[in-house]
């Protein structure tokens, strides 16, 4: 099976409805357990800042969330070097908590670990300023700026992850801890 995950789980909806579709239950199975991880990131987010205050960055919600990320990317890591595939899992978790808390402290306006919405809103805004409704201009500046560090994002991602492998997950761990402690003075 050729085993393919993102940060997102739009991609896992979809591979996911097609696995059960075809009968394919390994496809199925891997891909609705994408899905579980990172809503169960999600969840754990939710616990954690149960009460978000729109752009203000409760700094023991925030700190706690980010060691836990840390935590699931470091057993990531130690998974992938043994080979095992389950380190998906866990790093889907932590994109779960990142997507949660950048979505519930910007009232919707960052999503950082999945595009969809976001290039479906940047067309919308577009086509409305070429229209000459200017009201989510700044949304658009914003969503294009966005758009083009998570395509940075995902280039750099690759090239360091073929040349530094499982390693990269390490890296991911430490700076979530390193940004968990630099939350303290948020």
């Amino acid at each position: 099976m050729n085993w393919k995950a993102s940060a997102a789980v739009t991609g896992a909806w979809t591979n996911s409805a097609l696995g059960a579709a075809a009968g394919n239950t390994q496809a199925f199975t891997f891909n609705f357990r994408c899905i579980l991880s990172y809503f169960g990131g999600s969840l754990i987010a939710g616990l954690v800042n149960p009460n978000p205050t729109t752009f203000e960055i409760a700094s023991s919600s925030i700190r706690s969330a980010l060691w836990i990320g840390s935590l699931l990317l470091y057993l990531s890591y130690r998974i992938a070097e043994k080979g095992g595939v389950e380190f998906i899992f866990l790093a889907a978790s932590a994109m779960g908590i990142q997507n949660s808390l950048t979505s519930t402290t910007t009232a919707n306006l960052v999503r950082s670990a999945h595009f969809s919405g976001i290039t479906s809103d940047m067309g919308t805004f577009l086509g409305q300023v070429l229209r000459g409704n200017t009201q989510n201009l700044i949304k658009l500046k914003v969503f294009i700026s966005l758009a083009i560090s998570f395509w940075v994002g995902g280039w750099l991602s690759y090239s360091l992850t073929k040349q530094f492998g499982t390693q990269m997950l390490l890296f991911s761990s430490l700076l979530y801890l390193l940004l968990g402690f630099g939350s303290t003075s948020l």
